[in-house]
């Protein structure tokens, strides 16, 4: 009743929708690695003054961090990145393919 009460109701569908894309987060990583782990706090700070309590909430929410892939590339001689390695020479390739209008003999 606290929560849902909480900002006239907003808390309580904040938290909510916190929830809800951590779940989905939770889900996406253990579809990929098998498990996963969040977190979600929340925290309230109460003032007491002449027989009123203020109260301010807050949260925050820690969803798993997957992984990035790994891309591998090679330095040139003037300092960019590139996908194909300099090192290596081009090899002498030709076409070779059959044209279709011909009979193969």
């Amino acid at each position: 009743m606290f929560i849902a009460e909480s900002e006239d109701g907003r808390l309580h569908s904040d938290l909510t929708d916190a929830l809800q894309e951590l779940v989905e987060a939770l889900r996406e990583a253990a579809q990929r690695t098998g498990k996963a782990a969040g977190k979600l706090d929340i925290s309230f700070a109460l003032k007491f003054d002449d027989g009123i309590v203020e109260t301010i909430a807050d949260f925050k929410v820690k969803a798993p961090k997957l992984a990035r892939g790994r891309t591998i590339f090679w330095a040139t001689h003037d300092n960019q990145l590139t996908k194909r390695n300099p090192a290596q020479p081009d090899l002498p390739f030709r076409d070779v393919s059959v044209p279709r209008s011909g009979a193969i003999a």
